[in-house]
């Protein structure tokens, strides 16, 4: 059985090359294979790999190209998952360690998911230099090491596999919940109107989306299209809403929700009939009684009346609007899902060096998920004076859009394996704080704050706290996205002195918005 590393590669070979050094020395961890996983289109990153291939303590390097210059739109990461799913199946008689510190923050963060299903992912690794940020600094770019050095200047040996003692590996958390095996079979198999048994994987809440993401992934099919559906209410049913009591307003406002997504209204569907102008739907969460009759107008699905299972109210109601065959007039949309739930989502990022990403992430879930975020909560290092000074700029440009909601963890950095369990626990005490204060409030986690351990470590809490929407942002113009990194980095953001004038970069009022994206990761609620 071989010890294999699994690296992803961005602008610096050195982070594969000082992650088998440090492996070796600090974990005695003898790497036999290094499989690394590039965008081959990427401009001279296979010098990189040349690089790796001459100068990595392990010879056998095999490298993994994926056909494109950047893992930055969804249809990407699909692909870029479901490479990396075919090399842990080509390697399960092996045992595996994944890095996670090369590459955009987008591959650090899709590295990490598969870690819960396969038993011989040992561990998950993340590596820091300690001379970050200085002239001494260790993880030079390939476009520095092609400039200074040639092929085979002696001083490329040492510059490429550094010193120990500037080097910080650190361990990732991760838990095995379930093999990869199970799981595939149950999402091939899954009867949503089958409770299962038996299985350490629960899927008895689980969303379409979810279903939709890992089957894709699994199956190597085609990414999912993004089709959000806008859900409208006639004046029955928004009287009937506000008429119910808290716990049944909740129900309904959890599955309006949930009707968002045309193949969740698909496989919900509990009965039809033909209306005076309009096909008629009524429906039913799993295991509740609850029934929103409703019917299709392209992209709008309008939710005409409501009822709950007592005393079969909701057959007497289908009986009798079967009976007379309703015309659509009856129940014309005059309300927005806005409207109705008057209590919004909270969106919970962690924050380092880049506040950006939550503005980010709240413009992008306005414009492509019509989502009502009222809060935001920020998980950070608050011994860390830079990031606070982000996290007063974050309570400055949300002003009155948004409550900030500040979760500090007793840390400078996570620089450490206690660090980031500290910083673990902080998020997951976070998530039961937000839930017990505002019961009522999705949470909406974000993955694309702060280094790239925390994105991982996000998920993570995401799966342990049964939290289904997971978000990363992505910036889909390379060149754009160095632009925003130094005009929106801290300083510069100070520099503008106005709050307005922070805010039209933050909530991306100066950038193109074709330019953005947002990529789902749902998490499947695991059984321990």
């Amino acid at each position: 059985m071989a010890n294999i590393l699994i690296a992803s590669l961005g602008e610096s070979p050195i982070v594969v090359t000082s992650m088998v050094k440090a492996l070796k020395e600090e974990k005695s961890i003898e790497v036999d294979k290094v499989i690394v996983v590039y965008p081959a289109e990427h401009p001279n990153i296979k010098d990189g790999i040349d690089l790796i291939e001459k100068h990595c303590l392990c010879r056998k390097i095999e490298p993994c190209g994926l056909p494109f210059p950047d893992v930055n739109s969804y249809r990407r990461c699909y692909l870029f998952l479901q490479t990396l799913y075919g090399l842990l199946e080509a390697n399960q008689q092996d045992t595996v360690y994944l890095s996670i510190a090369g590459g955009r923050k987008t591959m650090s963060a899709l590295m990490y998911l598969f870690a819960p299903f396969y038993e011989n992912i040992k561990g998950v690794y993340h590596i820091l230099d300690t001379n970050e940020g200085t002239d001494r600094k260790n993880f030079h770019s390939l476009e520095e090491l092609l400039n200074r050095f040639c092929s085979d200047d002696p001083k490329l040996e040492d510059i490429m596999n550094p010193p120990s003692d500037e080097l910080n590996l650190i361990e990732i958390p991760f838990e095995h919940f379930a093999n990869v095996q199970e799981l595939r079979e149950l999402l091939k198999n899954y009867d949503p109107k089958q409770l299962t048994e038996g299985v350490s994987i629960s899927l008895d809440d689980i969303e379409p989306d979810a279903l939709d993401f890992w089957t894709a992934v699994f199956q190597k099919r085609e990414a999912p299209k993004r089709n959000i559906l806008n859900i409208r209410f006639s004046q029955t049913a928004y009287e009937q809403y506000f008429e119910l009591e808290d716990n049944l307003r909740k129900v309904f406002r959890k599955y309006f929700r949930q009707m968002q997504s045309p193949n969740f209204i698909d496989q919900k569907k509990h009965g039809t009939f033909s209306g005076n102008g309009a096909v008629f739907h009524f429906s039913k969460l799993r295991q509740t009684g609850e029934r929103p009759f409703f019917y299709r107008q392209g992209k709008d699905v309008i939710v005409a009346q409501l009822t709950y299972k007592a005393n079969d109210s909701y057959q007497q109601l289908s009986n009798k609007l079967q009976k007379y065959r309703p015309s659509v007039s009856e129940y014309e949309p005059k309300y927005t899902l806005k409207e109705i739930e008057q209590i919004g989502d909270i969106l919970l990022a962690a924050v380092g060096e880049s506040p950006m990403v939550v503005t980010q992430a709240y413009r992008l879930l306005q414009r492509k998920e019509n989502a009502n975020i009222d809060k935001i909560a920020v998980v950070f290092p608050e011994q860390n004076t830079y990031i606070k000074t982000g996290i007063r700029i974050l309570e400055d440009v949300f002003g009155k859009k948004a409550e900030v909601i500040k979760c500090g963890a007793a840390l400078k950095d996570l620089n450490s394996e206690d660090a980031c369990e500290d910083f673990l626990n902080r998020i997951i005490k976070a998530v039961e704080d937000l839930k017990k204060n505002y019961p009522d409030s999705e949470i909406r986690m974000l993955l694309s704050g702060g280094r790239k351990g925390m994105s991982a470590l996000s998920y993570l809490a995401a799966q342990r706290s049964n939290i289904t929407k997971v978000y990363h942002t992505l910036i889909t113009d390379s060149e754009l996205e160095d632009k925003i990194k130094s005009e929106c980095s801290i300083e510069n953001l100070n520099r503008l002195g106005s709050t307005k004038k922070k805010a039209e970069k933050m909530f991306l009022e100066c950038y193109p918005a074709e330019k953005f994206d947002l990529f789902e990761v749902p998490v499947i609620s695991l059984g321990r």
